[in-house]
């Protein structure tokens, strides 16, 4: 696919606005690839330049146009990221429930997690501790655990410093 996008010339790509205001610059092209059959192939950057990473795009929608399938796209982006990160980091791709009962309990867990995760992660004080922006589940996720262990740590440091033996710093975490 690398070498399809540096093959195709700057001029060709088009500016589309999407309805929310944002602009690409796309290309596409209508091909048949094994397998697969006939399909569009869009290419499209997010600015002007052509700079950066291009984003390629495969659909079988030969009818649509690059707006829609632009605008398609990045509403199934934040529902997939969503799948991509619950399944890495929210323990969904391993769970084995027997019940619909416990299935449905392990999912409302993993979106309490997922909506505790996002916004509090952005806002850390880890984030601000490192001066980075958590922009994904997977990272909000780290940083998080960073933060509670490092505060467990300190917390149980705090205890020995008072001459707590290790059982009575255990019972005053099970408290």
């Amino acid at each position: 696919m690398n070498q399809f996008i540096a093959s195709v010339p700057k001029k060709v790509f088009r500016k589309i606005n999407l309805k929310d205001g944002r602009c690409y610059w796309v290309f596409t092209k209508s091909v048949k690839i094994p397998k697969l059959g006939k399909v569009r192939i869009l290419i499209s950057y997010n600015n002007r330049s052509l700079s950066g990473d291009a984003l390629a795009l495969v659909t079988n929608r030969r009818d649509w146009k690059a707006v829609k399938i632009v605008w398609t796209y990045l509403l199934r982006w934040g529902i997939d990221a969503f799948y991509r990160d619950a399944k890495r980091h929210l323990g969904m791709e391993s769970y084995r429930l027997r019940t619909m009962k416990g299935i449905i309990r392990h999912w409302y867990l993993v979106f309490l997690a997922y909506c505790f995760l996002l916004p509090n992660g952005l806002r850390s004080k880890l984030t601000k501790r490192l001066k980075t922006n958590l922009d994904t589940i997977g990272r909000n996720s780290r940083a998080m655990w960073e933060e509670l262990t490092l505060s467990l740590i300190a917390w149980i440091y705090h205890y020995f410093q008072k001459n707590k033996v290790p059982l009575e710093v255990a019972e005053l975490l099970i408290e």
